[in-house]
């Protein structure tokens, strides 16, 4: 993976199912039957012959789909171009009265749907990945200051409401984007923001427990970044399990593990 072997993570990203669950997947079930077979070709012309996902208002989903099976066939340019696409899509609608009058006062069902906070998440998600298999570098980056905003506007959203304010996947990501990029400082902001999801919660997000990957690059960028008691007091308070081998000359393998359907 060009320009991205900082360290080995492997990490479950469970991608979930957009829209209506049981609609979306029987209204694209032969496209997702050629996707897993690996037939690509086969699966973008399903997809765009889709008459459910050629309906203005599920325009969206259309784009993120396209740029999902770009980034499977490699194509990583053609990608972030249909990602793009998605992001340019979400930011005219939010700005358009009339699609928010449309959906207040009439039926919801009539108004482009714009995506869950986690759904925009995988925008940057795999628009930073494409970035750092073309060795664009930058792009990536930016992409890391997006998932910042991201995550701080889901923060104000959702502060008053019992309702799942951060993510920790996402935070992770950003420390592994700023690491790429050199940016020692920024990746152990992420990755402390990342670790005190946990600890706040005894140690366990969701379900999942701090990872010792994680408590390594926390206390591996403090360090970085000459922060030597912010070092030490993570390592007192997370208590990673051994020592992290001396980094090989080829780098580490960071590894994606994504299961689900929808992109």
């Amino acid at each position: 993976m060009n320009g991205f072997s900082k360290r080995v993570w492997i990490g479950l990203l469970c991608i979930p199912v957009l829209f209506s669950c049981a609609t979306y997947q029987r209204k694209l079930s032969a496209y997702y039957q050629q996707v897993d077979a690996g037939h690509y070709e086969r699966a973008d012309a399903l997809l765009s012959s889709n008459g459910f996902l050629q309906r203005d208002r599920n325009q969206l989903l259309y784009y993120m789909e396209k740029g999902k099976l770009f980034h499977l066939r490699g194509l990583y340019d053609s990608s972030n171009l249909y990602f793009n696409k998605a992001d340019d899509l979400i930011e005219e609608k939010r700005k358009s009265a009339g699609d928010v009058f449309l959906g207040a006062s009439v039926n919801p069902m009539l108004q482009t749907y714009l995506g869950e906070d986690h759904e925009r998440f995988l925008i940057h998600y795999y628009k930073a990945i494409n970035y750092l298999q073309l060795g664009n570098t930058e792009g990536a980056r930016v992409e890391a200051r997006r998932i910042q905003l991201s995550e701080d506007a889901l923060n104000d959203k959702t502060r008053k409401e019992n309702k799942y304010q951060q993510d920790a996947f996402a935070l992770i990501l950003q420390g592994l984007l700023y690491e790429a990029a050199g940016e020692a400082n920024n990746a152990f902001i992420s990755y402390r923001n990342a670790a005190e999801l946990y600890l706040k919660n005894g140690g366990n997000y969701y379900g999942v427990a701090l990872p010792n990957q994680l408590k390594h690059d926390l206390i591996s960028a403090a360090r970085a970044s000459g922060f030597g008691d912010q070092a030490d007091y993570y390592t007192n308070a997370t208590k990673p399990k051994e020592e992290m081998n001396a980094q090989p000359a080829g780098g580490w393998l960071v590894l994606f593990i994504e299961t689900g359907s929808a992109p």
